[in-house]
């Protein structure tokens, strides 16, 4: 219709109606356009919001399913402390005969970092991360990363050691029952006497004990990392951190 009424304007040399037609078409692209960059903003921000949820619900999980985690390295360790110190002093009271049992049988085991980072992944692979506005927030989400993965380097050689140890240890006592649990009680066979007087055996073990500690620190650091991150994750979307509802709690 607009491109019929341009023609006959033309045709009869009525600038005043064709400029008229074009300042009309002009205008109704400009129109056009604008409401496609609103709606595709809209969409964008929609977008954004939904994928911010999903970030904050895999660090909220990622940080609870950690501390579980150290629940369990943390008694594994404790026990490892039990078998050192009996070890060092060359004496095993009664009453700590079964976390004995148990440090020995658990020596050196250790709960992995927990990783939840399906989103970010998707993120990056469908280039979506640019939806992500706040400047703070992707380099939290890269600094994240970064830290994991040096924490599980870094666990991963303390681990290579351990096994080293365990190796020497292993031979020396005989597991006979025993369960998983932080809480589970274990039934070993073994010579105190011998092991205290066995100077590799205690070298041994303290050394895997060392280790253990190095992937405690770390496991630790990389918790403090998904808490930065969920925190963060939280403010951007105006929340309270899980870390300060539980200061709250407190």
């Amino acid at each position: 219709m607009i491109l019929r009424k341009l023609a006959e304007a033309i045709t009869e040399q009525n600038w005043f109606t064709v400029v008229l037609e074009v300042l009309i078409v002009v205008v109704g692209i400009f129109i056009g356009l604008q409401v496609d960059d609103w709606n595709k903003e809209r969409q964008n921000r929609e977008l954004e919001q939904q994928y911010l949820e999903r970030l904050h619900a895999d660090a909220i999980t990622a940080v609870k399913r950690q501390i579980g985690a150290r629940v369990w390295n943390d008694e594994r360790t404790r026990t490892q402390m039990v078998v050192l110190k009996a070890l060092r002093s060359g004496n095993l009271p009664d009453d700590l005969l079964n976390d004995f049992s148990t440090g020995l049988t658990h020596a050196g085991s250790h709960n992995p970092l927990i990783w939840q980072w399906g989103t970010v992944e998707e993120l990056y692979s469908t280039g979506n991360i640019r939806l992500i506005r706040e400047t703070e927030l992707r380099d939290l989400i890269f600094a994240t990363e970064t830290n994991y993965r040096r924490h599980r380097e870094i666990i991963a050689g303390a681990t290579q050691q351990i096994h080293i140890s365990r190796g020497q240890i292993s031979l020396r006592f005989d597991p006979v029952e025993f369960g998983y649990s932080s809480d589970d009680s274990a039934i070993v066979h073994f010579d105190f006497d011998a092991l205290v007087s066995d100077d590799e055996f205690v070298a041994a073990f303290s050394n895997l004990h060392l280790n253990s500690m190095r992937i405690l620190s770390f496991s630790e650091s990389h918790l403090e990392s998904l808490q930065q991150f969920e925190a963060g994750i939280a403010r951007t979307r105006g929340l309270v951190p899980l870390a300060d509802k539980r200061d709250e709690q407190q």
